[in-house]
Order: C-alpha cells, then structure tokens, then sequence
C-alpha cells in the first residue's frame, strides 16, 4: 500500500506544472547554500525557463558583483546538479 501512495506522490510531482515549482525551491535551497544567509535574502528565484535561470536582486552592489562573475555563480549552482542543467543566468 505504501509503495502506491508513493508512486502516485511521485506521479503527482513529476507533472510539469509541479516540477516548475519544485525546481524554483530547489534552486532557491542551492543560492542559500553558496551565499551566506544575509546574502541571499536578497536573491530571489523568479523562474528557471528552457535552461535560462532568471533572478530578481534586490542589491545594486550584488547586482553588479552577480552579473561580473555570472560565469563562475553559473558553475557553481550546476556543480550542485553534476551536470550543466543552466546555461544562462539573468539578473534583474
């Protein structure tokens, strides 16, 4: 019985409208951990669409740093999934 309630939770999460979600909280657990918490308060996950991560920054000056060293925040997050899962960031 337990293993059909689990299939069908998986089931459930692995719809598309699901997974969107899913992938935003996970992304947003991944920022936590590569900034410190003060950091990313003032990083918000606005959506992860065809590859592209999309953020809202709410600090100029994290801003600025973020978009100079895209590259090396974009490894970072993929070095969490072990494989190249995004391949552009943008940043508002």
């Amino acid at each position: 019985m337990g293993d059909k309630i689990g299939n069908v939770i998986s089931d459930i999460f692995n719809k598309k409208k699901y997974s969107g979600r899913l992938n935003k909280i996970r992304l947003s657990n991944i920022i936590s951990e590569i900034f410190d918490q003060p950091l990313s308060n003032y990083i918000e996950v606005q959506q992860f669409k065809n590859k592209v991560l999309y953020l809202k920054v709410y600090s100029y000056d994290l801003k600025k740093e973020l978009s100079s060293n895209k590259n090396i925040f974009l490894q970072k997050i993929n070095s969490y999934f072990n494989k190249d899962v995004i391949q552009d960031i943008e940043i508002s």
